[in-house]
C-alpha cells in the first residue's frame, strides 16, 4: 500500500500488483512448457507457481551472482530505486524516474517536465511519473494500442488496457467489453446443445440466472 503513493512516495503501482500479474505470467509459461514436454515426450508434468516464487524471480539479481554478501541493497516498500543514479526523484511539482543520471542535482528546483527535458537532451533516460488516468489517455499509449476504448453495457464508453505483448504466429485478439455476470450464459449453453426450453427449466430450478442479472459495478 505504501508503493501506491503518499506524501513521501510516488504513485507508481496503480491498481495492478506486480506479484499477481507476474505469478499469472509464470503460470502461463509453466503451462506452455508442460504442453511442449507432452508433445515431445508423451509424458505429462505437474507444474505450479506461487506469489513467493514470482517475488523471488523479480528479485533474483539480489540473490545470485554476488561474490560477497550484499547488505546495502534497496529493500522494503519505501525503496525508491537501486541508488541515486537509478531511482525516483521528487521535483517541484511531482516525481520523475532517472536511469543513469548525474549525482547531486537539486530536483526540487524545477518541475519534473523541465528535468526530463534537460536529462534527455544530455542522453540520460528519464520519465515523469504520471497518474493512471493521464497514462491511459496519453496519445503515444493510445497509438500503440496499449489503451483502448470499449463500450460497456452498464457504464458506456470506458478506457481499458490494450494488448501489451504481440506474438507473430498467434497474435492476441482484443476481446469484447466485460458484460454483466451471467449475461453470456444462454449463448454458452446454446453452444453446448441446450435449447430455450432447457435454459428456462434450469433457471426455474435456480441452477442459473438469465434475467434480472446483478450489476458488475455494485462494488465500486
Amino acid at each position: 500500500m505504501c508503493r501506491a503513493g503518499d506524501a513521501e512516495r510516488p504513485r507508481v503501482l496503480g491498481p495492478y500488483n506486480l506479484l499477481d500479474y507476474g505469478t499469472g505470467v509464470l503460470a502461463a509459461f509453466a503451462a506452455a512448457l508442460g504442453l511442449y514436454h507432452r508433445a515431445t515426450t508423451g509424458a505429462g508434468v505437474h507444474a505450479h507457481t506461487s506469489l513467493t516464487q514470482a517475488a523471488t524471480h523479480h528479485q533474483g539479481v539480489h540473490l545470485v551472482g554476488a561474490d560477497q554478501r550484499v547488505t546495502a541493497e534497496p529493500s522494503g516498500p519505501y525503496a525508491l530505486g537501486t541508488g541515486p543514479l537509478h531511482r525516483f526523484h521528487r521535483a517541484s511539482d511531482g516525481w520523475l524516474f532517472v536511469a543513469g543520471g548525474a549525482g547531486d542535482e537539486d530536483f526540487a528546483s524545477a518541475t519534473s517536465a523541465e528535468w526530463v527535458t534537460k536529462l534527455r537532451s544530455a542522453g540520460i533516460a528519464a520519465h515523469e511519473v504520471v497518474g493512471l488516468a493521464e497514462l491511459m489517455t496519453d496519445p503515444a499509449v493510445r497509438a500503440r494500442g496499449l489503451a483502448v476504448s470499449q463500450l460497456s453495457e452498464e457504464a458506456g464508453e470506458v478506457v481499458m488496457p490494450g494488448i501489451a505483448i504481440g506474438l507473430t504466429r498467434t497474435p492476441a485478439r482484443l476481446g469484447a467489453a466485460v458484460r454483466r455476470p451471467g449475461a453470456d450464459g444462454p449463448a454458452v449453453l446454446a453452444a453446448h446443445g441446450y435449447g430455450d426450453n432447457d435454459i428456462e427449466e434450469l433457471a426455474r430450478g435456480w441452477v442459473l440466472q438469465t434475467a434480472a442479472l446483478p450489476s458488475g459495478w455494485d462494488h465500486f
